[in-house]
């Protein structure tokens, strides 16, 4: 937020007010799934408030709180002792939590994130014994219970947003529904987005648990399948170790079948959510890194349906071939005529070249791959994904699996977030 127009110089004025301040400036950081931030600056320039601001990408309150909800929650674990930043103020129009800075890094470094993870992981340990009426939520009266309503709100979030028109989205719910966990124990208080990049380090401690919208009752297991899905994008260390240190805190052992569904199931809410942003109104400046995240997602999510289904995919080891088409020669008369700008526009001219280049090669294999795998032709996929019996699953997530990881071969950036996650263990079995 640089302060050019008159709505932020108004939140700007609103924002001073509420700190006692002659006035402030706002600095924009980058959004979250569907949170705004900036910091606050003092005259002087430094930095003494942080905004969480409501950008009206997740207006349904059952897959993404409205941020009144998710400030009630970060108050009451103020209250119960938890290192989160105090709230100062709630404001409307757009709606704005104006919070205490958190002191250190978000991205701590490798020797540090070791230091802390048994921190971290006592506190999310300790979270978990926490009932979710403490926190003023609602429960269903089993794990499964509350599962199953999970996987059925993020579906018709993505049935309402048009998202369920891909096929892999609708396999994948197919899936997790065949292999829900059953548990008749009650719902524990989760996070909902447990991992690095969403907590702060200072000074080997840490100072703040941050970005609470996804809090809700359900698995314990599902706060700790997010250390190997936020894990793609930010390292905090092996996730096994971190399981080790849940483990030791909570005075319990993890299941892991149950640990492997839920990495499944968490990748499918990042698709779900990426999806989401990529279609919502509005421009939005990461939309490429949001395009990074949905090639590399959508291929994590095949890999960990494939731990649950017990086979392991092979995706990513085949070249791709390029080929010239009437597309690569446009966008190579427009990188010519037009040169990008910036980085940024490099680096997605460079994708659309490759795409386009490589889109003959994707498609052949797909075919070869649905006629080899399913006796089916490419058109005859969407239909087989809502009809064909559960024992042809393994089948068609080799042929989705397959075309996933050709897709990351257009953008390095995906690929690399891939590879990196499947060397920590996401999608290999136990």
């Amino acid at each position: 937020m640089s302060g050019g127009n008159m709505a932020e110089k108004d939140l700007a004025t609103r924002v001073a007010r509420v700190l006692g301040r002659n006035s402030v400036r706002l600095e924009d950081l980058p959004p979250g799934s569907s949170r705004g931030a900036a910091r606050v600056l003092s005259e002087e320039g430094e930095p003494i408030a942080f905004l969480r601001i409501d950008l009206g990408v997740a207006t349904d309150v059952t897959v993404g709180k409205a941020l009144v909800s998710e400030m009630a929650l970060v108050k009451r674990a103020h209250d119960l002792g938890f290192p989160v930043p105090k709230v100062f103020a709630l404001l409307n129009d757009p709606p704005v939590a104006v919070m205490e800075l958190a002191a250190g890094t978000a991205r701590p470094d490798e020797a540090e994130a070791e230091r802390v993870g048994p921190e971290f992981m006592g506190h999310i340990a300790r979270l978990h014994s926490i009932a979710p009426a403490e926190f003023g939520l609602d429960a269903p009266a089993t794990v499964s219970d509350a599962i199953r309503q999970d996987l059925d709100c993020y579906m018709a979030d993505a049935e309402a947003r048009g998202i369920t028109r891909r096929p892999l989205v609708r396999l994948a719910a197919r899936i997790l529904r065949h292999a829900l966990p059953r548990s008749a124990e009650p719902p524990a208080m989760l996070h909902g987005d447990v991992g690095a990049g969403n907590f702060m380090v200072d000074n080997g401690r840490v100072s703040a648990i941050l970005d609470w919208e996804l809090a809700h009752a359900g698995d314990i297991h599902e706060d700790l399948a997010w250390l190997w899905t936020r894990g793609a994008h930010t390292a905090f260390g092996d996730p096994r170790q971190r399981i080790a240190e849940y483990e030791a805190a909570a005075g319990k052992a993890l299941d892991p079948d149950r640990l492997a569904w839920h990495v499944a199931f968490v990748t499918f809410k990042s698709v779900i959510g990426l999806q989401r942003r990529m279609y919502a109104q509005g421009d939005d400046p990461g939309l490429l890194i949001i395009l990074i995240a949905i090639l590399t997602y959508e291929t994590l999510l095949c890999a960990a349906l494939g731990r649950i289904l017990g086979i392991q995919l092979d995706m990513m080891e085949e070249a791709p071939v390029e080929g010239v088409t009437e597309t690569v020669r446009l966008i190579e008369l427009m990188r010519h005529v037009a040169p990008p700008a910036n980085r940024e526009g490099e680096l997605l001219q460079q994708y659309l070249r490759a795409e386009a280049a490589q889109r003959p090669w994707n498609a052949d294999r797909l075919r070869a791959d649905a006629r080899e795998r399913l006796g089916a032709h490419p058109d005859q996929l969407d239909m087989l994904v809502d009809s064909a019996a559960p024992d042809r699953f393994a089948d068609l997530l080799r042929v989705f699996g397959a075309a996933a990881g050709r897709r990351c071969k257009a953008f390095p950036n995906a690929e690399r977030r891939v590879r990196r996650a499947l060397a920590i263990g996401l999608g290999k079995q136990n």
